[in-house]
């Protein structure tokens, strides 16, 4: 027992004392990468936020809980939404790097529901190679969700897009629906 402790104590703390709190280190952040990334649930459906302004996290959180909760309705609980809140350039050298982002974010196989402020809106929407329906924009600026998240200063438009199987393009019909209450 005291040549054990002698070697834990001069030995081992003395010189592997660093490589002792870097396993642990390393041990710690595999844990999280591990619950944080791959044990995360799949998402249920994306909620993209385009617009030239600044969009707070905080004022869409109210919009995101909506939608999962009317999305969720059908599963008995809450629907997994995603959002990406993208601020968009409006000089002429960031076009092609601000519709990659869009097509990168509301071009993916989840149902989509893509929310773009009027600059944008008149800017990207047809030339994002979503077909998206410019007869059937949504004007969301006299909401609730948006007047209470302080968006109702710009004119926010949802996108609903065409060629969509039935039940995505129902899906976002119902996140409309949720967002305007």
């Amino acid at each position: 027992m005291k040549k054990t402790k002698h070697w834990l104590v001069n030995v081992f703390w003395y010189h592997y004392k660093l490589h002792f709190f870097g396993a642990l280190l390393v041990l710690f952040l595999a844990h999280s990468f591990a619950t944080q990334v791959l044990f995360r649930p799949a998402d249920d459906f994306v909620l993209v936020f385009a617009s030239a302004h600044y969009i707070d996290s905080r004022d869409v959180d109210p919009i995101r809980d909506a939608v999962a909760q009317a999305l969720g309705q059908e599963k008995g609980g809450s629907a997994n939404v995603a959002v990406w809140a993208l601020q968009l350039d409006q000089d002429e050298l960031s076009y092609l790097p601000n519709r990659t982002k869009l097509f990168n974010a509301a071009g993916g196989a989840l149902p989509t529901l893509l929310v773009m402020d009027a600059d944008s809106y008149g800017r990207y929407a047809e030339h994002l190679g979503l077909e998206i329906d410019a007869a059937a924009p949504v004007d969301l600026r006299e909401t609730a969700l948006f007047k209470t998240g302080g968006l109702d200063s710009h004119s926010y438009y949802a996108c609903l897009r065409n060629g969509q199987p039935a039940e995505t393009r129902a899906a976002e019909e119902q996140a409309v629906a949720a967002i305007k209450g």
